[in-house]
């Protein structure tokens, strides 16, 4: 008869030893486990003083004790992967910056790990994203550029990926061009928000 076989704890540092845990690991979790069919789970992944992940559910590599690899960012990677089908990318991620005759006409944004309206669960859901740019020597401080428009596709097992898209930058009079920053911020349902930034280039 079959018996369930489940992987617990784990990790990379081999108690703080230099590779080749990591390599050891790296194998471990991509290969020889999915090959013989056997799960995966994560030891203390928000346990006090062992945390795998931050405050926005971010893979923490290091410990306080060890500085070596915790294998968090390979267990985030696995489960992202499984969960989604594709690579993971970070929650606000600039997918594509179009530029027309030197200022930044078209803006997308994805928002992973964003949940669903039709009640799948999901730790956060965007209510709406703001656009803004930072213009160096002339534009010192963040300066609204537009609101980003949102639509929702690719469904997947914790909600959805949601792409926020704004168009028809190069047109206005407040723009930005190459060596500016964008700034995407993300406002969620309920409160909260994020944002980063990214430099066209």
């Amino acid at each position: 008869h079959a018996s369930t076989v489940v992987a617990t704890e784990w990790n990379e540092s081999g108690t703080c030893k230099a590779p080749p845990n990591q390599f050891l690991a790296s194998q471990l979790v991509n290969t020889y486990l999915p090959a013989h069919s056997i799960g995966l789970i994560v030891h203390s992944w928000d346990a006090p003083g062992g945390e795998l992940v931050n405050r926005f559910d971010d893979p923490v590599d290091s410990s306080p004790r060890c500085t070596a690899s915790t294998g968090a960012t390979l267990a985030y990677n696995k489960f992202w992967s499984e969960a989604g089908g594709g690579q993971p990318v970070p929650e606000v991620h600039v997918s594509s910056v179009e530029i027309v005759d030197g200022r930044v006409d078209t803006v997308r944004a994805v928002l992973a790990n964003n949940g669903g309206q039709d009640g799948s669960p999901g730790p956060q859901i965007a209510r709406s994203v703001d656009l803004l740019v930072v213009q160096p020597g002339r534009v010192p401080k963040p300066k609204m550029l537009t609101s980003m428009q949102l639509s929702t596709s690719a469904p997947w097992t914790r909600g959805s990926f949601t792409l926020a898209t704004a168009s028809g930058l190069a047109q206005m009079r407040l723009t930005a061009k190459i060596g500016d920053a964008l700034i995407i911020s993300v406002h969620y349902h309920g409160g909260g928000s994020r944002e980063i930034t990214y430099i066209v280039h």
